[in-house]
């Protein structure tokens, strides 16, 4: 009985690790929302198979660095260039 109690505590330890702590981890990690995580490792693996759970989230975020380099940065122009918005004073002091 105690290899059935370890078996499903394992699971349920991998399970909130995979599903919760992993992509809040990415999110602050490499700014890759926790949403855009399980979407691209569910579609890799409707689209590639199972194996493709392994390079999802990598390729995935491989992919957004290519899309800001190319285009947020080359066709829109560099925006650490434009100067930061006025701040209201809304203390009323001068």
């Amino acid at each position: 009985m105690d290899a059935v109690y370890t078996i499903l505590l394992f699971m349920a330890v991998h399970f909130v690790e995979g599903n919760f702590i992993t992509p809040l981890v990415q999110d602050e990690a490499v700014s890759l929302p926790p949403v855009i995580s399980v979407f691209s490792t569910l579609i890799f693996t409707i689209l590639f198979g199972p194996f493709a759970v392994i390079v999802a989230v990598p390729v995935t975020i491989v992919g957004l660095v290519i899309l800001e380099t190319l285009y947020v940065e080359d066709t829109l122009g560099d925006m650490s260039a434009v100067p930061p918005a006025p701040v209201a004073n809304i203390a009323g002091a001068p």
